[in-house]
């Protein structure tokens, strides 16, 4: 993204509850080696942005803040069809890509962008996410990225 279109590019606008959005900075890392699990923790965590927010006392999710998700890929990203399909279906989420790196092993990117945000837009809140969960040990396969657990982490 050019600079000078950043400012009209990080337009989050107050949904129609009146609430600012809730701004996430997305970092998508695809690695080779371990693609199923950082496809599983990227549908596990984008279902949390999608069901809303948690509320403790009634155990349910009500979808209060609309979220403006801005998010970079690295590694090849030719299997986010499903990504893409939620972002262009769901009425709670908007996705702007912000960029694509052709290795998984960058990081920083996102974080450049999600900088340049708060500088433009410093009332806003925002948070950033990735896909790469941390290990845990003792934990064997997939079960890390148990909705449980991404709940947890995100």
């Amino acid at each position: 993204i050019d600079p000078d279109d950043e400012k009209n590019y990080f337009s989050p606008s107050d949904d129609s509850s009146g609430m600012p959005p809730l701004v996430v900075f997305y970092h998508i890392s695809l690695p080779k080696e371990n693609k199923l699990a950082a496809l599983y923790a990227l549908k596990s965590q984008l279902d949390v942005l999608t069901m809303g927010q948690y509320d403790i006392i009634s155990r349910s999710y009500h979808p209060q803040r609309h979220v403006m998700l801005y998010y970079t890929v690295s590694g090849n990203s030719t299997d986010l069809n499903f990504f893409r399909k939620t972002c262009a279906h769901s009425k709670r989420l908007t996705c702007r890509k912000l960029g694509e790196l052709p290795s998984a092993k960058t990081n920083g990117e996102t974080l450049h962008h999600l900088h340049n945000f708060c500088v433009a837009k410093p009332s806003h809140r925002v948070t950033y996410l990735s896909n790469t969960l941390p290990q845990t040990f003792g934990v064997e396969g997939l079960e890390a990225y148990s909705m449980q657990k991404i709940r947890a982490y995100t």
